[in-house]
């Protein structure tokens, strides 16, 4: 095996003796190989090709022409739901809307609400594109705003009637493709990515919407639908993968060192920073923010995160995993609240009329098959749940208890306990949960080598336990937390499964509270986490929003 530039200065010599590039290969055994490789002998003017593979739908500008088909979609389904996915298609790199407009937008948009208004985004967007100078230091929104608005709500209206692939066609129209292709530095890559999406819209014979949605995110969430792709002069150095494939002869046969790094060097983390708010901005949104565990858990998993959520608040998205479970807690709550009026358990039909009344009066929220799905698995999974587990409930509780007032360590802190069931004064509190109780296991763990942090389950335990020892009010004494999974394991068991809590978690929960309270104010919370996965970090990365990059090893970023 040979290194880069070794193999760079080889081949100079054999062209300048004569040899023809396409009789010359390389083999490379990884994506960083190969894409080294490119990068020195495009650099030496070495003329090379290379043919690979590109999972398409995880490629930034496939993945932004989805997101815009997701919130037509969306639009279409319930009018001002794709609220979420409009915040970030206002980010494509190609409407030149400054990363914090669409960031202030929303933290007003979140106040207005606060005190009534029932505007969309969309609206108040459109409102804001119309408002006439107040001051002297009024700035008028980027023009990408108003052609950003327009062309999504000509796409919205247009799509009843247009079949997927033509939509497609005229959502890259309205987005003036063809000017942005021009432009970007990998042009041919960007054009072929393009048509293989196309392509594979039409071949797939689907022209419903809704249909070809379902399809295509669900081969987003497996192989990303691996494309191929051409680089470069085929005349040129032809560079294949190792092992290279049989039938290819060549006068000459080099083998590169693989590029990658090794288990035994040290790993980094590059984490993505962002543009700042203005300081005005940032006092407004912190103002009234107490600590819950929510925010505490995002902010621990990723700054960004915390940002966008607890910050910018960004509009909730339409999922139905929560509009479900929302329905869940409700019955819930409403079979207990029964019990201790009649002071005993009544039928499970009170359980599953609630159910249902809720899934009823929330139908919107989810697609008709959705629905269906749901409400099906919804009524058998309830019934079962009070026959094993309802049946047993004590009925001296606190349901849905708010718990705001409480500090620590002059850190303001609230939360919503599900319930908090009561033996005299020592209470133990419950939360249900809802997914699957496997994977759940995992988020229960207190702090190791492979979970710094603990899961976020144990310090949600230990966060209430904690809110609730420290309220000055009552004199409750918890003896424990429960979590009571409202869906079966994989045997049909209804699982509890109660966190121990010793006063090193304790100390540990407080210390990780202080920390992040103190990060917070300080308004550390432009730099993300830059792990593999962060959908947030990702979301900067796909949008080109990263205003500097900071590394960091792997071991401390964690």
């Amino acid at each position: 095996m040979e290194s880069t530039a070794a193999l760079v200065n080889t081949i100079q010599t054999l062209l300048e003796q004569g040899t023809h590039p396409n009789t010359i290969g390389v083999q490379y055994a990884s994506t960083a190989s190969k894409d080294l490789l490119l990068a020195s002998f495009t650099g030496a003017g070495i003329p090379c090709y290379c043919q690979y593979t590109l999972p398409l739908l995880h490629q930034p500008l496939i993945h932004q022409l989805l997101q815009v088909l997701q919130y037509i979609r969306a639009e279409q389904h319930l009018p001002g739901s794709g609220e979420a996915l409009l915040f970030e298609v206002l980010h494509f790199p190609w409407w030149g809307i400054p990363a914090n407009e669409p960031a202030m937008a929303c933290m007003e948009l979140f106040e207005l609400r606060i005190k009534g208004s029932d505007a969309t985004l969309l609206q108040y967007l459109h409102s804001k594109t119309k408002e006439q100078p107040t001051d002297l230091f009024w700035q008028a929104p980027a023009p990408g705003m108003a052609k950003a608005l327009a062309a999504l709500e000509s796409l919205v209206a247009a799509a009843a009637q247009t079949p997927l692939p033509q939509l497609a066609h005229l959502v890259m129209e309205r987005y003036d493709f063809d000017e942005h292709l021009q432009h970007h530095p990998q042009k041919v890559l960007q054009e072929q990515l393009v048509q293989a999406f196309i392509q594979h819209l039409k071949s797939t014979g689907t022209n419903d919407l809704e249909t070809g949605m379902q399809q295509l995110e669900n081969i987003q969430r497996t192989t990303g639908l691996p494309a191929a792709i051409q680089s470069g002069d085929p005349n040129g150095i032809q560079l294949l993968p190792s092992p290279m494939p049989e039938g290819r002869p060549f006068a000459y046969l080099f083998e590169i060192a693989n590029t990658a790094r090794t288990a035994s060097l040290p790993q980094t983390v590059k984490k993505p920073e962002i543009p700042h708010l203005d300081d005005a901005y940032e006092a407004r949104a912190l103002r009234s923010f107490r600590m819950n565990v929510s925010a505490l858990n995002t902010y621990l998993h990723c700054p960004l995160a915390f940002y966008y959520h607890n910050v910018v608040r960004i509009p909730s998205p339409r999922n139905e995993a929560m509009a479900f479970g929302s329905a869940v807690h409700h019955a819930l709550e409403q079979l207990l609240k029964q019990a201790q009026q009649a002071e005993e358990l009544p039928d499970a039909e009170v359980l599953l009329s609630a159910f249902m009344d809720f899934m009823q009066d929330n139908r919107a929220l989810f697609t008709p098959a959705e629905w269906q799905r749901r409400t099906t698995y919804g009524m058998t999974m309830l019934e079962d749940y009070y026959h094993q587990r309802a049946i047993h409930w004590n009925l001296v509780a606190a349901v849905e208890r708010n718990i705001r007032g409480v500090e620590i360590d002059e850190i303001p802190l609230k939360g919503k306990l599900d319930k908090i069931e009561f033996d005299g004064k020592k209470a133990t509190i419950v939360d249900y949960k809802s997914g699957n109780v496997e994977r759940a296991l995992r988020q229960l763990q207190p702090p190791s080598e492979a979970l710094p942090n603990g899961g976020d389950y144990w310090r949600q335990a230990v966060f209430y336990k904690l809110l609730v020892d420290n309220l000055t009010t009552r004199d409750w004494q918890v003896q424990g937390v429960v979590f009571d999974f409202i869906e079966p394991d994989a045997q049909g068991q209804y699982r509890q499964q109660s966190v121990t809590i010793s006063a090193a978690d304790e100390a540990t929960v407080r210390e990780q509270i202080r920390t992040v309270w103190h990060k917070v104010q300080r308004h550390d919370f432009y730099t993300g986490c830059g792990k593999e996965g962060c959908y947030w970090c990702g979301f900067v990365k796909r949008n080109e929003l990263t205003i500097k990059w900071h590394q960091q090893a792997e071991e401390q970023a964690g």
